[in-house]
């Protein structure tokens, strides 16, 4: 009961958070893509790559389950699952809302808002897919693993930096994905901490 406050709290703070950054969206990214340079785009880009579900959850689930094998420690198999089923769910929720927003991308220079189902990828920033992945991939991995919560952490705020940096997303697409990510990566996590082995 207490961890499904926790949850009901985290959507209203997210909600709240999302409505009072969509005023100053505009600006904020204005002022992240202004202050780049080619290293830090160069950076970004590596971080996007590695962000995606393929091939970055993958990586990292194929790297733990791996450990798991080797040492044979099913706690670490199973976070390795915990964070594939997280990812994926937290993917398929954020695909269909970006299907049904139709917010435009910062890069297509279209005012800002939401235009209901709208083909193609320009019109799919509302939440960050990427954000979405990353964030319930170090979720799990650090409910499962404490100790791996800040490499975890600064991973998947790399990731979500990079997409800002890049042109592809405004600040509250990045936390609503992050915040959809982490609410699938938290119980998945803790399951895989609480078995045996």
């Amino acid at each position: 009961m207490r961890k499904r406050r926790w949850y009901y709290a985290g959507a209203i703070v997210t909600v709240a958070a999302a409505c009072a950054l969509f005023r100053v969206d505009g600006e904020l990214h204005r002022r992240c893509v202004d202050q780049r340079s080619e290293r830090t785009v160069r950076l970004a880009a590596h971080f996007s790559y590695w962000g995606d579900l393929f091939p970055g959850t993958v990586a990292v689930c194929g790297v733990v389950f791996g450990i798991g094998l080797l040492r044979k420690r099913s706690r670490w198999r199973r976070t390795a699952l915990a964070c594939a089923a997280a990812a994926l769910l937290a993917i398929v929720v954020v695909n269909a809302i970006k299907s049904l927003s139709g917010r435009p991308r910062p890069y297509v220079g279209r005012e800002d808002g939401f235009y209901g189902p709208t083909p193609g990828q320009d019109y799919r920033s509302f939440p960050s897919g990427h954000a979405a992945t990353s964030a319930a991939t170090a979720a799990a991995l650090s409910a499962a693993f404490p100790p791996l919560t800040p490499l975890a952490a600064a991973a998947a705020g790399g990731v979500a930096w990079s997409r800002v940096c890049l042109d592809m997303h405004y600040v509250s697409d990045i936390l609503v994905g992050a915040m959809i990510g982490i609410g699938f990566g938290l119980p998945f996590g803790f399951a895989a901490r609480k078995g045996k082995g």
